[in-house]
């Protein structure tokens, strides 16, 4: 399957999902474009170990609050942030076979 028929096939999903849960679809579809970046971010070892993640993102997926976010919030903890923010942009770029393509 291509990265653009599975995105077709997860946006089909989330409108379902939506319906079902009674969740505007933006809201929804934001919370898992941040859930997917994340993904990408925390399988690089140097990330996982220097982003420290706060925020609105995850007091909605910890805490269960019902306000949604549009955005993920992180610390940098000891590491170098211009190395850190070219790691970043990379990770965001990289195929995890779940139809999201994030050019940087």
């Amino acid at each position: 399957m291509t990265t653009k028929s599975k995105g077709e096939s997860t946006r089909q999903k989330l409108t379902t999902l939506s319906k079902e849960m009674g969740v505007d679809y933006k809201d929804l579809e934001t919370v898992f474009m941040i859930e997917r970046l994340l993904a990408r971010l925390i399988v690089d070892n140097h990330l996982a170990n220097h982003l420290v993640f706060k925020g609105g993102f995850v007091g909605l997926k910890i805490y269960e609050s019902p306000r949604y976010t549009v955005d993920l919030d992180a610390l940098l903890a000891e590491a170098n942030i211009d190395e850190t923010l070219e790691k970043v942009k990379q990770q965001a770029e990289i195929d995890l076979n779940d139809g999201v393509l994030v050019p940087f």
